[in-house]
């Protein structure tokens, strides 16, 4: 029985391992961005597509917290979001999933901001009460909102105009 015992605690331990290097593959492969922040607010892990949507490099992005004066976050309405109002901290206070929240990421390397759909996910521990950790997803808005912002605009400008407008094709 001891062989068997040995036996299986190695085809486990070989099962865990190619069950992190799918994670892993799929972590860094995904085109959402993605990463992890643990109970401190410290930003453990992230992925390449959370880099480049950020426009910071992994060793600035590593290591920060929510409380950073480096980030610069606003809300839809482009009043700034304090660090507690962020989506992975509002993840880690309260416990809760926070479903695609619009966000706007000021991105240093484009000197503008970027619009995200953010999810975070608390993680918790052996039944603890409060998350170890929160799992973060977004995905880039910035040309749906952009555009959405030019057909607003132009409907203003539309609706302001007193004279009559014919829109005809080549037909």
């Amino acid at each position: 029985t001891g062989m068997l015992r040995a036996l299986e605690r190695e085809r486990s331990r070989k099962l865990l391992h190619e069950s992190n290097a799918k994670y892993r593959i799929l972590f860094e492969t995904m085109k959402e961005g993605a990463f992890y922040q643990n109970a401190n607010g410290r930003l453990e892990d992230v992925n390449d597509a959370a880099l480049a949507i950020l426009g910071v490099t992994r060793g600035e992005f590593l290591g920060r917290t929510s409380e950073s004066s480096a980030w610069n976050v606003i809300a839809e309405d482009g009043t700034r979001l304090k660090p507690s109002e962020h989506p992975s901290m509002r993840g880690l206070l309260s416990g809760k999933p926070v479903d695609r929240m619009t966000i706007g990421i000021w991105n240093p390397a484009i000197r503008s901001y970027r619009w995200v759909a953010t999810s975070a996910i608390p993680l918790f521990r052996d039944g603890g009460a409060n998350p170890a950790q929160v799992f973060v997803t977004f995905h880039d808005l910035t040309e749906r909102k952009e555009r959405e912002d030019q057909l607003r605009y132009q409907s203003t400008l539309l609706d302001q105009i007193s004279d009559t407008i014919t829109a005809t094709d080549l037909d």
